[in-house]
């Protein structure tokens, strides 16, 4: 089992693989309860039922632990960049991947977005973790325009931008979930224009 993420480990005793998951989980239960405004040292330490000090021996803020917390989202959610040979599936195992399979409980990165237009260094935590998922998006289409599946004048960028953004304007704005056949057919509308030979 991987470690849990952490920041610069503190001299002292080492913190235990247990203790450190608890104090993610109190974070993550948090962050959903209450969003990061909500979010406290003191807050985690109660409910992760540890001292202030053993937190802060691992991670010095609230935006440390979000990081970790994210950190170790990215671990679970992660499977490679996915190469079957057809853009469209590729496309269609990160679509399922990152926006629509859904772990247990109340979404909250959501909120974090949001939260992080008025925050900059939440903005910089945030901004990591979904580019991380943006890059695997624009590797695949990139990949595909490469080996002629793609025109080869295709805006990689601006079509991961369309990509990703699918599933946030679901998600944000009009606050309902998305299903395999949903994002079926966006991904076969961008790739409609997208092709250098239409299947």
């Amino acid at each position: 089992m991987k470690p849990v993420p952490a920041g610069p480990a503190k001299p002292g005793r080492p913190l235990s693989v247990e203790t450190g998951r608890a104090i993610l989980a109190a974070s993550e239960a948090l962050l959903v309860e209450a969003g990061y405004s909500g979010l406290s040292i003191e807050r985690v330490a109660q409910r992760a039922r540890v001292t202030r000090q053993t937190i802060y021996r691992r991670w010095t803020s609230k935006i440390d632990l979000v990081a970790a917390v994210l950190a170790q989202r990215g671990e679970s959610e992660a499977g490679g960049i996915p190469d079957t040979g057809s853009v469209r599936e590729d496309l269609t195992v990160l679509a399922h991947r990152f926006a629509i399979r859904q772990r247990p409980g109340a979404p909250f990165l959501q909120s974090l977005v949001v939260e992080a237009q008025y925050d900059e260094k939440l903005a910089e935590v945030v901004d990591a973790y979904l580019g991380s998922r943006r890059e695997q998006a624009e590797t695949v289409i990139r990949r595909a325009r490469d080996r002629g599946e793609l025109r080869p004048d295709i805006d990689v960028e601006a079509l991961a931008d369309l990509f990703y953004g699918f599933a946030w304007y679901r998600r944000l704005i009009k606050r309902v979930t998305i299903g395999d056949a949903d994002y079926a057919r966006v991904i076969d509308t961008l790739l409609q224009s997208s092709w250098k030979d239409i299947p």
